[in-house]
Protein backbone atom coordinates (compact mmCIF):
# COMPACT_ATOMS: atom_id res chain seq x y z
CA UNK A 1 0.00 0.00 0.00
CA UNK A 2 1.75 3.29 -1.17
CA UNK A 3 1.00 6.11 1.20
CA UNK A 4 2.25 10.04 0.88
CA UNK A 5 4.94 10.78 3.32
CA UNK A 6 4.84 13.58 5.07
CA UNK A 7 8.36 15.78 5.31
CA UNK A 8 11.20 14.35 5.97
CA UNK A 9 11.75 16.91 8.88
CA UNK A 10 8.58 16.17 10.35
CA UNK A 11 9.45 12.43 10.59
CA UNK A 12 12.80 12.78 12.35
CA UNK A 13 10.87 15.63 14.59
CA UNK A 14 8.48 12.88 15.71
CA UNK A 15 10.86 9.98 16.10
CA UNK A 16 13.31 12.65 18.38
CA UNK A 17 10.00 13.17 19.99
CA UNK A 18 9.55 9.64 20.64
CA UNK A 19 12.89 8.85 21.83
CA UNK A 20 13.90 11.19 24.00
CA UNK A 21 12.98 12.70 27.62
CA UNK A 22 9.49 14.65 26.83
CA UNK A 23 6.36 15.00 28.23
CA UNK A 24 4.44 11.46 27.80
CA UNK A 25 1.82 13.61 26.01
CA UNK A 26 4.26 14.94 23.45
CA UNK A 27 5.35 10.95 22.79
CA UNK A 28 2.41 9.35 22.77
CA UNK A 29 1.45 12.18 20.17
CA UNK A 30 4.70 11.76 18.10
CA UNK A 31 4.20 7.73 18.32
CA UNK A 32 0.08 8.00 17.25
CA UNK A 33 1.56 9.88 14.40
CA UNK A 34 4.31 7.85 13.62
CA UNK A 35 1.75 4.87 13.97
CA UNK A 36 -0.82 6.34 11.41
CA UNK A 37 1.41 6.92 8.59
CA UNK A 38 4.09 4.14 9.01
CA UNK A 39 2.58 1.52 10.86
CA UNK A 40 5.06 1.21 13.56
CA UNK A 41 8.38 2.99 14.91
CA UNK A 42 10.87 0.53 12.91
CA UNK A 43 9.61 1.49 9.11
CA UNK A 44 9.89 5.16 10.21
CA UNK A 45 13.54 5.09 10.74
CA UNK A 46 13.80 3.17 7.77
CA UNK A 47 12.07 5.67 5.88
CA UNK A 48 14.61 8.12 7.56
CA UNK A 49 17.68 6.25 6.34
CA UNK A 50 16.70 5.68 3.32
CA UNK A 51 16.13 9.36 1.88
CA UNK A 52 17.28 12.32 2.56
CA UNK A 53 16.07 15.45 2.39
CA UNK A 54 17.23 16.34 -0.88
CA UNK A 55 16.10 13.16 -2.43
CA UNK A 56 12.49 12.55 -0.41
CA UNK A 57 10.37 10.39 -2.65
CA UNK A 58 6.77 11.60 -3.53
CA UNK A 59 5.63 8.24 -2.22
CA UNK A 60 6.72 5.61 -0.08
CA UNK A 61 6.08 1.88 0.43
CA UNK A 62 6.80 0.76 3.52
CA UNK A 63 5.87 -3.02 2.76
CA UNK A 64 9.90 -3.84 2.42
Amino acid sequence: MKTECPPITLVKTWLTLTTKNYPMGVRARATKNINKVFGNIYVAEAYVEQYDESAQPEVFDPVI
